[in-house]
């Protein structure tokens, strides 16, 4: 018979309780290495992180240095874009960072779909499982974000996200968040030519399983909106820097400069217009982009 037919509501709470819930898209999902994986690590540790590391220093070195150039006497919270003569600098820069992610392994960066000039799409929004995702929008030469302040302490880093022009949020302060929001508004209705503003509006990182509830703020200027998506293929090292808990960013990158091959694959879907109701209520807008990238993940 039914093991369930007259349990006590008590004890069918417990049971509830104790069972793991559909979908955990907050656990970094990278199976424990066995024998054979730590052969194989081993191996490549040998024979091909030396060149994968030179390959690494170089490119985000290079990369620092001509983002350097072009910031160079540039104030550090521009309210205009930067000049054309400045952004020749950066020029090289996509190429130095696609670069830096084949030293990670991510050997495969397939493409697909139409990337949507800013004319049609001045905000693009994209799911946010790693911090891999930022530099791949940065290898395919979209540079804008909104970022929390903190990111401007990691080395290198305050050149790089100033030569994109990135948005810095205090998430601690009411009026720094209130202040960004009249930016992305300001920015995306602006006629002058910034590039495109990338935003992950999940506002945090999963692994992949599921698409959260898309925060409001890349979809409060009532634009349209490009959504892009990032599938990781991978086999031994789940990418995703969680912050519920497992490997932080130095474990997550000393295993995938130490995996054979990796890849991913991005998709630029058809751009989303806003509705006059998404116009005004931007929570319903959000949640339309939403579906559309969790039908196209199969999420």
């Amino acid at each position: 018979g039914d093991p369930e037919r007259g349990a006590t509501p008590a004890v069918l709470r417990a049971v509830a309780n104790q069972a793991p819930p559909p979908v955990q898209p907050f656990v970094n999902r990278s199976p424990p290495m066995g024998p054979a994986g730590l052969v194989r690590a081993g191996l490549v540790f040998v024979f091909v992180l030396p060149l994968r590391l030179v390959l690494f220093c170089i490119a985000i070195v290079l990369a620092w240095m001509f983002s350097g150039m072009a910031t160079l006497g540039w104030p550090a919270l521009a309210d205009r874009p930067m000049p054309a003569w400045r952004r020749a600098f950066l020029a090289p820069v996509p190429s130095l960072w696609r670069a830096w992610i084949f030293s990670l392994g991510y050997h495969r960066l397939q493409v697909s779909g139409t990337r949507a000039p800013r004319s049609e799409a001045p905000i693009v929004v994209v799911n946010h499982q790693s911090f891999v995702d930022i530099f791949i929008m940065y290898a395919l030469g979209l540079p804008m974000f909104v970022a929390k302040k903190e990111v401007g302490r990691i080395p290198f880093g305050s050149q790089i996200i100033r030569a994109g022009q990135t948005l810095m949020v205090d998430r601690t302060s009411r009026d720094s968040s209130e202040l960004i929001l009249q930016q992305i508004k300001e920015r995306a209705t602006s006629a002058e030519p910034w590039p495109q503003l990338i935003m992950f509006p999940e506002g945090t990182c999963t692994n992949g399983e599921a698409l959260i509830m898309f925060k409001k703020g890349a979809f409060t200027a009532g634009v349209p909106v490009q959504p892009v998506t990032i599938k990781y293929l991978w086999h031994s090292v789940d990418p995703s820097k969680v912050y519920g808990g497992g490997p932080g960013i130095g474990s997550i990158i000393f295993r995938l400069l130490t995996t054979l091959d990796s890849g991913a694959e991005v998709s630029f879907l058809p751009v989303v217009h806003p509705t006059e109701a998404e116009v005004h209520d931007p929570i319903l807008y959000a949640e339309r982009v939403r579906q559309i990238m969790s039908e196209h993940l199969k999420v």
